[in-house]
């Protein structure tokens, strides 16, 4: 079985060199041939997993964890934030660096999916797109 582990070290695995070929190669063609193989065989992986037989729950697992992990930063920052408001109504203590970071979370996830969003529009404009899938 694949542990969860391991599927996010090839997501991780992915970005990566995508981001090493478009630093390393300087020729366009060449640039996008690589970065097309890395997609390539990202998504063989893909396929690949979900075409492993395992049991029905660990099937569905698996296709839950594609399917959501783009969703996990803004749900769990947003959760974070909800559980200090919580914790606020109900008088329960927080150390007020830890309420800070909680409040703070979704303000973080914001700027940094603006700063992701600039990052691809300034990539599309170069002519080399970030195709991660």
């Amino acid at each position: 079985m694949i542990s969860p582990g391991v599927i996010s070290g090839i997501f991780t695995l992915g970005k990566g060199l995508l981001g090493i070929v478009d630093k390393s190669v300087e020729d366009k063609d060449k640039k996008a041939e690589l970065s097309f193989r890395v997609v390539e065989l990202t998504f063989s992986f893909y396929e690949r997993l979900l075409a492993t037989p395992t049991v029905p729950w660990v099937d569905a697992l698996i296709k839950f964890i594609l399917v959501t992990k783009d969703l996990a930063r803004p749900v769990g920052s947003f959760g974070l934030a909800f559980f200090a408001a919580y914790c606020q109504a109900k008088g329960t203590p927080l150390p007020e660096t830890i309420q800070y970071l909680m409040y703070g979370a979704p303000v973080a996830w914001g700027a940094s999916r603006h700063k992701e969003k600039v990052e691809k529009v300034k990539a599309q404009n170069t002519g080399f797109e970030d195709i991660t899938p």
